[in-house]
């Protein structure tokens, strides 16, 4: 999956309208709350077969802390 994909199905996944990158910082987003990070750990298993647990999850603090636990995943 190419990084701009990911973003966009990111957006999709927190269901907000605010355009994210990799400098948006997620306590700054109203959506990301507990339902969006166990949502997100079910979308990296679906999606890259990565199994990332609620403790790993709740550490990102901004995007690019996302893009950077899925690393070679993403193009």
């Amino acid at each position: 999956m190419k990084k701009n994909d990911f973003l966009q199905e990111l957006e999709e996944l927190l269901e907000t309208d605010d355009k994210l990158t990799e400098d948006t910082v997620l306590d700054e987003l109203e959506e990301w709350d507990s339902l969006a990070m166990m949502s997100l750990s079910t979308f990296f298993d679906e999606n890259f077969d990565i199994q990332a647990n609620m403790d790993e999850v709740k550490k990102f603090s901004k995007v690019s802390d996302i893009i950077s636990f899925l690393g070679s995943k993403l193009q």
